[in-house]
């Protein structure tokens, strides 16, 4: 006898009675649940926290960059704001150099490069802070600090992030991350200017300024940037 296989109904869809099957959940809130699925992800949290203490020092570059270099290093006006133009040309390309290094050297593996421009943005800092009053080592600090920091901030503000979230949350993690680093930017701004403020002295109507306790601020703002942007060196990537 030959056998014959039929389709295995079952006796509901037979009838056309499916009232006892949960309907599917709307695609708006498995999207969403999807997407609150990032705040479950630890690594993008430390991305969103490398993130905003990164931005805490470049936006105190770019806000009390141009007062330091004027108080701090002498330099006039004009010459401190045509100095801090190195950085956002630098800038520039440190952005698009992160991504040929690191999926050129790393196969698309971001942390090494992370690494590598972060103690590019740590050593230029402490050539601006720290190095000798000549307009030449300046300038390459400014550079060295413009490249390392645009690179990391491009990383960990948003490449690294689509690299190790589903693609149907990228753009829920890209959104925090960015909350975040603008968080930081508006906390740097008070902090820095409370402690620029407490190092201000009067004297015969002159101003000096000690900028000591604001510059380890935004030094240690990086270094922490830095170490909790490596420590994803082994998180896996996304399929």
């Amino acid at each position: 006898m030959s056998s014959h296989t039929f389709p295995d109904f079952s006796l509901s869809v037979w009838r056309h009675d499916e009232w006892g099957q949960a309907p599917p959940p709307p695609p708006t809130i498995s999207l969403l649940k999807t997407q609150i699925s990032i705040l479950a992800m630890p690594a993008v949290w430390i991305l969103a926290v490398s993130s905003a203490l990164m931005y805490v020092t470049r936006y105190a570059i770019n806000s009390w960059g141009v007062l330091y270099l004027q108080e701090g290093r002498g330099y006039s006006l004009a010459e401190a704001t045509g100095l801090l133009t190195i950085n956002t040309i630098t800038g520039i390309v440190g952005a698009i150099a992160f991504g040929y290094v690191s999926d050129k050297f790393f196969k698309a593996r971001r942390p090494p490069a992370n690494l590598i421009f972060g103690l590019m943005e740590i050593a230029g800092l402490l050539i601006i802070f720290f190095g000798p009053t000549n307009v030449w080592v300046l300038s390459a600090g400014l550079a060295l600090f413009g490249l390392g920091l645009t690179g990391l901030v491009t990383s960990v503000g948003g490449l690294f992030a689509t690299d190790i979230c589903p693609k149907r949350v990228s753009g829920a993690a890209l959104g925090a991350i960015g909350v975040f680093s603008y968080l930081g930017a508006a906390v740097q701004e008070n902090i820095s200017g409370g402690l620029i403020e407490a190092g201000m002295k009067t004297v015969d109507g002159v101003k000096s300024y000690d900028f000591g306790p604001a510059i380890l601020f935004w030094i240690g703002c990086s270094v922490v940037s830095l170490v909790l942007a490596t420590s994803l060196w082994n998180v896996k990537l996304r399929d």
